[in-house]
């Protein structure tokens, strides 16, 4: 099934100017799988997308990703020129933005997808499953390249090195394993969290690791050597670990759980550096500016993405969005953002380089 729809040539929209990214419109053709035809319909339904920033109305370029019920995980590869979409019945799709579905890595029912994550280089996707398994995909041809098996309970959440050498995973075993993709075998297990192991990420060198646990604790561990360990300190929040972040230079991490604002730490110490305020509550994601100076997050019962400027800790809203946010993911450069919806619907946006002010 298809349609024409005329969309700007790259697919997104600059939230700074409230004004397509290109001026310049062209047709494109979506084409959808069988199976996205309600989801089609009801963006049909929809009609445009008009939502309310603080500066004036922007639109976003919408994908009826067709997966029941909401869009349960979502990724952005590097460059920001295609996403990956899962829901619970079992599939991914690989999207080319502002272009359509470009394919389908079918699944199983009881098999959904958790989580997703790119390569650095965007040659390979995770998939980390209700099996306690990690599908690993080569993005260009679409074959599945290994099935890593070790965790005993659902896979959560999945981080690539920096140097795409390793990969990641924290289950809800409350273990976390490193892996060596040349191999596919297991290289370390870290033990530490006492509860389901849902938020990680590679700090920028890739020595430091960052998890988050659903009892609220944040952890990081060395992994250079041949046994990974963890460092010393206690780095807490009340609530579930939603997301974090390192900053691009890796000497500070930020995470969010709950209502507590937004934590950042130092790396090097461990020690709480700051918090900043906010009213949002349960962030689904985090991203640095390329420079360090900025942090946006994207929060899921609110749909607000909000900007603060580290130094100050001033913020800004930059979008508002009419319905909860069930998972989102920034480009690695912080640029893009891509928020699948309860409604099976998956939004993508370009963050314009605004200046917070006084929130």
């Amino acid at each position: 099934m298809s349609r024409d729809l005329r969309v700007a040539d790259n697919g997104a929209w600059s939230l700074g100017s409230g004004r397509s990214a290109s001026e310049v419109g062209q047709p494109v053709r979506l084409t959808f799988p069988t199976w996205a035809i309600a989801g089609f319909l009801a963006w049909l339904l929809l009609g445009p997308l008009v939502l309310t920033t603080e500066s004036g109305p922007s639109a976003a370029w919408a994908i009826p990703t067709g997966h029941p019920g909401h869009v349960g995980a979502v990724a952005i590869a590097p460059g920001g020129r295609r996403i990956a979409t899962a829901g619970t019945d079992g599939g991914v799709v690989l999207w080319e933005v502002g272009r359509g579905v470009e394919r389908e890595l079918p699944g199983q029912p009881w098999d959904a997808m958790n989580c997703l994550g790119f390569s650095p280089d965007g040659t390979l996707l995770a998939a980390g499953s209700r099996d306690a398994t990690v599908g690993l995909w080569d993005v260009a041809s679409g074959r599945k390249r290994a099935s890593l098996r070790g965790h005993t309970h659902p896979v959560l959440c999945v981080a690539f090195s920096p140097d795409g050498t390793r990969l990641a995973t924290g289950s809800g075993d409350e273990s976390i394993r490193l892996w060596d993709l040349t191999t596919g075998e297991a290289t370390a297990v870290l033990l530490g969290h006492h509860h389901a192991v849902c938020r990680i990420g590679f700090a920028p060198d890739g020595r430091t690791l960052a998890s988050g646990c659903v009892g609220g604790q944040v952890k990081l561990w060395d992994v250079t050597g041949q046994e990974a360990r963890e460092r010393p300190g206690r780095r807490a929040h009340g609530t579930v670990i939603q997301t974090l972040a390192f900053s691009p230079d890796g000497s500070t991490l930020a995470s969010c759980g709950g209502s507590e604002g937004i934590q950042l730490w130092e790396v090097a110490t461990g020690r709480h550096r700051s918090t900043l305020d906010t009213d949002q509550r349960f962030m689904q994601a985090l991203a640095f500016s390329t420079d360090g100076r900025t942090l946006t997050a994207v929060s899921r019962l609110e749909g607000i993405v909000q900007r603060w400027e580290v130094a100050t800790g001033r913020g800004q809203v930059l979008l508002r969005m009419p319905w909860n946010v069930a998972s989102a993911a920034f480009s690695p450069d912080g640029r893009l953002l891509v928020a699948g919806g309860d409604d099976a619907i998956a939004r993508v946006w370009e963050l314009g380089p605004t200046v917070p002010g006084r929130s």
